[in-house]
């Protein structure tokens, strides 16, 4: 496809985000969702009755379509595909690649990073209450904050499931001679047992190559940004991925947290030791 070509098949899509889930609730106003949502994009199809109600729309800001449909009743099942990234593959992306690269959202790199290298990011989940959110996608940094602070329900985070990196896996493994994914400490979360459980049956499996970072958000990223430096200067697989052992043995991160609050909400901390520490004003360093 020509340059001129996909920056037509671009100029046809107005909101970066296929968005769709299903709402329940008792007496959904459907005319008042139609209002609150119709500024946050196009496409927008509102189908059901007041007590189960599907949503489609167009947008860029997916997080902000459930934040505002939440106060109308309980999203039980989500959709969110990215069509720039469907309606962009060139003719580069029929050709064989090198090395593809694979993380989880615990890296917290930028958006544009991300972009750049082509880096394939696979959610974790975040749990608030009764309701489960994809992290980056379905819930972005901002409005995670503001739940923290504003919510009594238990917060917390589980690792991906299998079927994510399945998907992931599949989706890219056309595409490279091999691919490196860089997750998570698995002393921290199961998420490498899930990319390991994921790629196990697959066609592909002898391309994959996870690597474990031994830590998580910014170290990981910085990780993350590294592998991708290398793989697009050229250097070979098996010394990337030595390169990134000995980098995860090295790194490390300290976290100051002011607070005992919200590891007790998490349940990552006893409610008796949490307390204790707060009478003793302990600030703890992870």
């Amino acid at each position: 496809m020509s340059n001129s070509n996909l920056e037509k098949v671009n100029s046809e899509i107005n909101f970066q985000f296929c968005t769709e889930c299903l709402l329940e609730g008792i007496g959904v106003d459907l005319k008042t969702i139609k209002q609150r949502l119709s500024f946050l994009g196009d496409s927008l199809i509102i189908a059901g009755s007041k007590n189960k109600t599907h949503i489609h729309i167009h947008t860029d800001k997916p997080e902000d379509v459930f934040a505002e449909l939440s106060e109308f009743g309980t999203i039980v099942k989500t959709k969110v595909d990215d069509m720039h990234k469907q309606h962009t593959k060139i003719k580069l992306d029929t050709q064989i690649k090198s090395i593809g690269l694979v993380t989880d959202s615990t890296c917290d790199l930028p958006p544009e990073i991300i972009k750049k290298y082509n880096i394939q990011v696979v959610p974790i989940v975040i749990q608030v209450g009764e309701k489960s959110y994809l992290d980056q996608v379905e819930i972005k940094p901002k409005d995670f904050c503001y739940l923290l602070q504003t919510s009594n329900q238990k917060i917390s985070t589980s690792q991906p499931s299998p079927a994510f990196f399945t998907e992931i896996y599949n989706k890219i493994a056309a595409k490279y001679e091999s691919i490196i994914s860089l997750h998570i400490s698995e002393k921290l979360s199961g998420t490498i047992q899930g990319a390991r459980m994921g790629c196990k049956d697959m066609e592909y499996s002898n391309k994959i190559h996870i690597v474990d970072s031994k830590t998580s958000s910014v170290a990981l990223g910085l990780l993350v940004a590294e592998a991708a430096q290398l793989i697009q200067e050229g250097f070979r697989l098996e010394e990337i991925i030595n390169r990134l052992k000995n980098a995860a043995d090295n790194v490390k991160i300290f976290i100051s947290i002011p607070t005992l609050k919200y590891l007790m909400r998490s349940g990552r901390l006893s409610k008796a030791k949490g307390l204790l520490g707060t009478l003793l004003n302990l600030k703890p360093i992870l």
